[in-house]
């Protein structure tokens, strides 16, 4: 079995069955018993199964793609225009504060301002 997005071809189907593994959002089975959704080599969140198709895994791997593009998430009101305000206090590669920050980093810290996040 394959699981993505991590791509890690790490169990069969006999395991899969035998620990209950399956895709997030189904966490459990019709008779009550939990499932587990994460890889077991990374704990990573396993969005998809696909069985491996020797010389088709570019195929398994586009359509899961595809599969992740159909739905674009709708932002929040005023997403946006925080992200914008947040990305002013943050530093450029030179080491001093971005074009129209006003403040260093340290003070913006020091006033409360993360500085990096768009949400709060």
């Amino acid at each position: 079995m394959c699981f993505f997005p991590c791509g890690h071809k790490c169990v069969c189907g006999g395991c899969v069955a035998q620990h209950r593994l399956t895709e997030s959002g189904a966490t459990t089975l019709g008779d009550g018993q939990d499932m587990w959704c994460f890889c077991p080599l990374c704990n990573d969140e396993i969005k998809r199964m696909a069985v491996p198709v020797p010389g088709k895994e570019a195929e398994a791997e586009l359509a899961y793609w595809a599969w992740v593009n159909e739905v674009r998430p709708v932002l929040p009101s005023g997403f946006v225009e925080k992200l914008r305000k947040a990305s002013n206090g943050l530093v450029d590669t030179d080491g001093g504060a971005s074009e129209g920050s006003g403040d260093s980093p340290r003070a913006a810290k020091r006033a409360g301002k993360s500085g990096v996040c768009a949400v709060s």
